[in-house]
């Protein structure tokens, strides 16, 4: 699947139909597609409501080896993540 062997690809929900045509993707995500704005504003929520660095660095861990596109995203826009993320040695 795209996220294990490409994460530096990955944009998780965010492609499109035509892009999962072209991509041989259909079948291998879920039907419903979701811009990437509203997979950061998730992601978002989901580190803001861990109640510890170490719960935040777990998850962002995650993030970064099935969605290295969102992973980046985030920390970009939210550059606060970065000291948390840094501690991982993502």
């Amino acid at each position: 699947m795209l996220s294990r062997a490409l994460p530096h690809r990955n944009k998780g929900l965010a492609f499109t139909h035509n892009e999962r045509d072209r991509f041989g993707l259909r079948g291998l995500l879920p039907a419903q597609t979701r811009p990437l704005e509203f997979q950061l504003s998730r992601a978002l929520e989901t580190v803001r409501k861990e109640t510890s660095d170490t719960r935040k660095n777990l998850y962002l861990q995650e993030l970064h080896s099935r969605n290295e596109t969102l992973y980046h995203r985030l920390l970009v826009r939210h550059t606060c993540l970065l000291e948390i993320a840094d501690a991982a040695g993502v």
